[in-house]
C-alpha cells in the first residue's frame, strides 16, 4: 500500500501571492515539539511524529509548506489534524488537489 502523503501550508499568501510562510526552521521545530514530533539530530531535515515523518525543503528557511508522509495511519490522522487546528496551518492533498482548513 502506497504512503498516503499531504502538506501542510499557510492559509495566508505573501504580498506577491505566493504561498506564505509556516515560520522559520526554529520556530517551527520549537512549536511542533509540543506536539512530541523533533528531528532525531540537530539540523535534521526530517521531523519525526505520531504516526507521520514531516519533511522539509532542503535549505527553505522561512518554510512555506511541509510534507507530511504517514507511517501509523490511525495515530497519524488525530495528530495531523491536531496540528492543523491548533497552528491555523492547512492540510492540502496533493492526489486530489483539495485543501482543507480544519
Amino acid at each position: 500500500m502506497p504512503t498516503q502523503q499531504y502538506v501542510f501550508q499557510s492559509r495566508s499568501k505573501a504580498p506577491d501571492g505566493s504561498l506564505g510562510p509556516l515560520g522559520s526552521r526554529r520556530e517551527i521545530q520549537a512549536t511542533l515539539a509540543i506536539y512530541n514530533t523533533s528531528p532525531d539530530h540537530a539540523g535534521g531535515e526530517t521531523l519525526y511524529g505520531p504516526g507521520f515523518d514531516l519533511l522539509f525543503v532542503p535549505g527553505e528557511d522561512p518554510v512555506r509548506q511541509i510534507l507530511v508522509q504517514f507511517n501509523d495511519e490511525d495515530i497519524a490522522w488525530k495528530a495531523m489534524i491536531k496540528i492543523a487546528r491548533d497552528l491555523k496551518w492547512r492540510i492540502a492533498d496533493p492526489e486530489s488537489e483539495r485543501t482543507y482548513d480544519p
